[in-house]
């Protein structure tokens, strides 16, 4: 299974990110909602964890682009 971290925060994107390569998941990480766009247009993604806001802009366009690509998305909504 595929799994997105995106969120500003370095050190907490990368903990998050070792949770899930260490429960299976393949893991890429993203700082800005464009490259969470990039990622989401290239292929299926199950997991998605994001953060609220991303540059003072929400968040939600990729979470609902990701689902429109992968209508079974599963999405964590870290506030």
């Amino acid at each position: 299974m595929q799994a997105m971290v995106l969120s500003e925060e370095r050190d907490g994107r990368t903990r998050m990110a070792i949770t899930l390569l260490r429960r299976g998941f393949q893991v890429v990480t993203a700082e800005t909602l464009e490259h969470g766009m990039a990622y989401a247009e290239l292929g299926a993604i199950d997991l998605l964890v994001l953060s609220e806001r991303i540059d003072g802009r929400l968040s939600h366009p990729v979470a609902l682009f990701a689902e429109h690509r992968n209508p079974s998305l599963t999405t964590m909504l870290l506030t």
